[in-house]
């Protein structure tokens, strides 16, 4: 257990988020005040002028070069289908698991974009989390 100090009140260590320069490896505020914080108005306008700094525009082009070769492969796959739905030469199917009309195409292998699973959004998100 431990105390938030915004907040007061006393909560479990994983209601705190993992801080390795904090003397027990804990934030001092819980989740839930750190979220409200990020929320305020003002933090919004400052991360906002960052994104517009010099600074961060070169850093949000360094990620986004690292990360465009890794996700080429899934985002070929996703436009693929996209198109595929939007010509009417694929049909949406209902969820594979429970019958969902409300469903997503769910790519067991990118390298494959054709070969679709289909999934309502809760079912897709369990099979991405494991």
């Amino acid at each position: 257990m431990k105390t938030c100090e915004r907040c007061l009140i006393d909560k479990p260590l994983e209601d705190f988020y993992r801080n390795k320069s904090r003397p027990d490896g804990r934030a001092y505020w819980c989740k839930s005040c750190c979220k409200e914080y990020e929320r305020l108005p003002h933090r919004k306008a400052r991360h906002r002028k960052w994104r517009g700094s010099s600074k961060g525009i070169q850093r949000t082009k360094e990620y986004n070069k690292e990360h465009y070769l890794e996700d080429k492969p899934k985002q070929k796959a996703r436009h693929a289908i996209h198109r595929l739905i939007k010509s009417g030469v694929i049909k949406r199917m209902p969820c594979k698991i429970c019958g969902n009309n409300k469903s997503q195409a769910h790519h067991p292998d990118y390298t494959k974009p054709l070969d679709v699973v289909w999934l309502c959004q809760s079912h897709h998100y369990d099979i991405d989390r494991r």
